[in-house]
């Protein structure tokens, strides 16, 4: 469990005690083809991944969710938002958005990710 911080907001930081299955979306530091590509790679050793996303990262979170939703590769389980305190440059905490979306495997899970296997391997072949 993750270690609650003075508001009693556990924090994102204690990476220390971070579950194995969660993907911490960003909205600077990769596209969101890479988180969505990173996810399936979770999903084929995982049955469920957790994708957090704090202030700017909510959207490439529900982004990344939706794409996958959408091409059916999985179905959103639960979501959850909530305002999580960080230290400013000031004294007083700037409480930040933040949205956690738990997704599973649909039943068309690995028939989709054996189809693009076959055509990643049909284009090499080329």
């Amino acid at each position: 469990m993750r270690k609650p911080t003075d508001n009693g907001i556990p924090s994102t930081l204690d990476t220390e005690n971070r579950p194995k299955n969660r993907i911490q979306v960003s909205r600077e530091a990769k596209s969101v083809s890479f988180f969505v590509n990173l996810t399936k790679k979770f999903l084929q050793a995982e049955e469920e991944v957790e994708l957090s996303g704090l202030g700017l990262a909510v959207t490439p979170a529900v982004t990344v969710a939706e794409i996958l939703r959408n091409r059916e590769y999985v179905v959103i389980k639960k979501i959850r938002t909530s305002l999580e305190e960080r230290p400013g440059e000031r004294r007083w905490a700037i409480p930040k958005a933040r949205i956690q979306i738990w997704v599973a495997k649909s039943d068309k899970f690995h028939q989709l990710i054996a189809r693009e296997q076959e055509a990643l391997q049909s284009q090499t072949l080329v």
